[in-house]
């Protein structure tokens, strides 16, 4: 969130330790699924300096982008061990917000809690973000 209240789905980079180090890009890294050969850290140059940025909620991978659906889990190195799997009906959290600025929060499928809700609605990552769209 920015100072002005506004929201949006960016993939940023911590160029240096501090606030004032944090760029914005376009677009993620331009990974594909099992590439063995790291990319070269984002610079300054190709990005945007967030130098009103307020608060931020950090998680992968990016479902909608701009209104289009964008799933970057290769783009976002979620595979290879990261335990997040793309295609499998797995408990889901997404996080949203409307053009009118109301946030959403989902959460698709869960655990059995004794005492809780049991029912339950397992979804791939692009299921759920042909849901959200």
């Amino acid at each position: 969130m920015k100072e002005d209240r506004s929201l949006s789905v960016d993939w940023i980079y911590h160029i240096t330790r501090l606030r004032d180090g944090i760029y914005t890009y376009t677009d993620p890294l331009s990974y594909t699924r099992d590439d063995p050969l790291p990319k070269s850290k984002p610079t300054p140059f190709f990005g945007t300096e967030y130098s009103d940025l307020i608060t931020g909620v950090g998680g992968g991978p990016v479902l909608i982008k701009n209104s289009t659906i964008r799933v970057t889990y290769n783009e976002e190195v979620l595979w290879g061990g990261s335990g997040v799997e793309d295609n499998k009906k797995d408990p889901r959290t997404a996080v949203g917000y409307t053009a009118k600025k109301h946030v959403i929060m989902l959460m698709a499928g869960a655990i059995k809690v004794k005492g809780a809700l049991s029912r339950s609605w397992p979804v791939s990552c692009l299921t759920l973000a042909v849901w959200r769209h």
